[in-house]
């Protein structure tokens, strides 16, 4: 059990992460291997991820299908959810698809305009600005709605939290739907239905959609219902296809866990990708340098989502919308493009806020006092410091809080971001009576609040958080998938290992270890800014280039006369070559 806050100590310094083995688990993993003809140490790393490790769960596993997706109608609401849409659309009334400015939100108002049109109904959207109207349903948008006579308004991403707003529209005449996926409060909004897979009453078999998904399964079964029948017309269902991109790339960026129902949708979704004809998603590929190659989760991650998050970052996250809503290759092209100049205003501008938040955590902060950074900057981008808290949770390895003062220096709007193993909207809803807003889910959360509620609220913060170390809850780990010696690596293995794939959150590439190995040759410093270096690992006169990335600190011990080594790594093949290189990317790496 951990006690002690200097457990955060950023753990490339004086504390070493603890490496676990996963347990072998037994004779499944032959049955596997066997059954699916692939190698036991393959076998190994399927039967380890699988809550019950079959040939059939397997074979479910690596061959992800659009059949293994959850009824929609298990949602509780939907029904009432989708007669009220039905209504909508036979009547032509007058609909909005409110979404967040994120590219979950995004993606998911995207996806139901696409499903309203393909019924007829030409509904409108609003995207709320993250500056003058923060996150959720908004007061102006609550004035706008009922003054210009809307009758049906449908949340994306957003709404469970937004009790009074909701309360508000409906006593005004509009029905509302929330769909949403995050934790409710302990009431849910009086709205006219809530389709929210974490309901605490919730029979739904899987509660980590995103928000995109919880909007799909409303088209789904919104077609089913219109058709009368689960068959869904040919037309309708080249709408869902079609839609599977944004489902993918929506869950992706949300950080959802890549297992279950979001394994499907990513794996059908960046497959359905690589052929689309949809012009919005041509022109991201193609400003994003991926049109024409196999986009993969970290693809998603690092070049598409940030570029259409860049919009309600910056501006206005209607030019995102835009781009996917483009019907002609031109006007993609010229949304694509902007986003893409907006994207790179966003790096400029996170980066200066980030030296400067890193100064003031440094000089301001006694990191062995207390667990949780939180660090207040005067007038910081509120659209960016959501992606600092997370750049500082990787650099101390703690939870870390980033508060943006608004200019009378009298509000302030702040983001959070956690570690695996600690509850972030456990631990801060303990201070749920200072916010003015709040809302989130174990790794990220957002909220308002007047200034002077900023020191109590640090407070109370780590003592939450401390209570959560103490009970035994948090550990600095390292899993491992496999030990493994050199000689069993191979191209043919490394092929098998990416069918596991898409990667990500909840289904993370494997990581293997081996023990003593030799430094071969003299290692090479890579990069402008000499932050990487790259050495051959070598055992038994098999030896294979690794490459370390970001901790030239274990360079400055091989120069000193440290030879073998044991080595955590990924495996990856480097396509450069004719026939591709396999490469290990060391994570840890400890003198044997």
């Amino acid at each position: 059990m951990i006690t002690k806050t200097g457990i955060f100590r950023k753990l490339t310094g004086d504390l070493q992460r603890e490496w676990v083995l996963v347990p072998d688990p037994g004779p499944a993993r032959r049955q596997i291997a066997r059954g699916l003809g692939l190698s036991e140490d393959t076998g190994r790393l399927l039967a380890s991820r699988l809550p019950g490790p079959t040939v059939e769960s397997a074979r479910a596993f690596l061959q992800p299908s659009l059949t293994h997706l959850h009824d929609p109608w298990q949602l509780a609401d939907m029904p009432r959810a989708v007669d009220r849409l039905v209504t909508a659309v036979r009547n032509r009334e007058r609909t909005v698809v409110y979404g967040d400015y994120d590219t979950d939100g995004v993606t998911a108002c995207a996806l139901l305009l696409r499903a309203f049109q393909a019924l007829g109904l030409e509904a409108q959207s609003y995207l709320p600005h993250r500056v003058e109207e923060g996150y959720g349903l908004s007061e102006a948008f609550v004035r706008k709605a009922l003054r210009e006579g809307v009758q049906v308004v449908v949340t994306v991403d957003c709404g469970v939290s937004d009790l009074p707003q909701v309360r508000a529209l409906q006593e005004g005449g509009v029905d509302v739907i929330v769909t949403d996926h995050h934790e409710p409060g302990s009431d849910l909004p009086p709205a006219y239905a809530v389709v929210d897979p974490k309901r605490p009453e919730s029979v739904y078999p899987f509660r980590d959609l995103a928000g995109v998904g919880v909007a799909f399964k409303l088209a789904w079964a919104l077609f089913e219902r219109v058709c009368g029948k689960r068959k869904i017309r040919p037309e309708l269902r080249r709408t869902l296809l079609g839609v599977l991109p944004h489902v993918a790339i929506g869950t992706i960026t949300d950080v959802a866990p890549l297992v279950g129902e979001n394994r499907v949708y990513v794996a059908q979704g960046l497959r359905a990708l690589r052929a689309t004809k949809d012009p919005g998603l041509r022109a991201l590929l193609e400003v994003a340098s991926l049109a024409g190659k196999p986009v993969t989760t970290r693809d998603v991650s690092f070049r598409m989502g940030p570029r259409i998050n860049a919009a309600g970052r910056m501006q206005d996250a209607n030019l995102a919308l835009d781009l996917l809503m483009a019907a002609d290759p031109a006007t993609a092209r010229r949304s694509a493009a902007a986003l893409d100049r907006e994207n790179t205003n966003r790096q400029r501008l996170c980066q200066a806020i980030y030296e400067e938040a890193l100064d003031r955590v440094r000089s301001e902060t006694d990191l062995d006092a207390t667990i949780p950074v939180v660090v207040v900057g005067d007038q910081w981008h509120e659209g960016v410091i959501g992606i600092v808290a997370s750049r500082l949770v990787e650099e101390f390895g703690r939870p870390s809080v980033v508060i943006a003062l608004s200019e009378d220096r009298v509000w302030a709007k702040g983001s959070a971001r956690s570690i695996p193993g600690l509850h972030l909207y456990q631990a801060m809803s303990r201070s749920r009576q200072r916010f003015e807003s709040f809302g989130g889910h174990e790794m990220a959360a957002g909220f308002s609040l007047v200034r002077d509620q900023i020191e109590p609220f640090r407070q109370e913060l780590h003592q939450e958080c401390r209570r959560q170390v103490v009970e035994g809850r948090l550990t600095p780990e390292l899993v491992i998938d496999l030990d493994v010696h050199l000689r069993r690596l191979s191209e043919s293995f490394a092929r098998e290992v990416d069918l596991l794939a898409p990667f990500g959150a909840g289904n993370e590439a494997p990581l293997f270890l081996s023990r003593h190995v030799k430094v071969a040759g003299r290692p090479q410093v890579l990069g402008s800014a000499g932050r990487h270096f790259s050495f051959f690992a070598s055992q038994e006169q098999v030896a294979f280039r690794a490459l370390v990335f970001d901790q030239i600190q274990w360079l400055e011990r091989m120069e000193r006369g440290t030879e073998y080594w044991d080595i955590v790594y990924r495996l990856a093949l480097n396509d450069y070559y004719a026939p591709p290189r396999l490469e290990l990317h060391v994570v840890d790496m400890r003198a044997s």
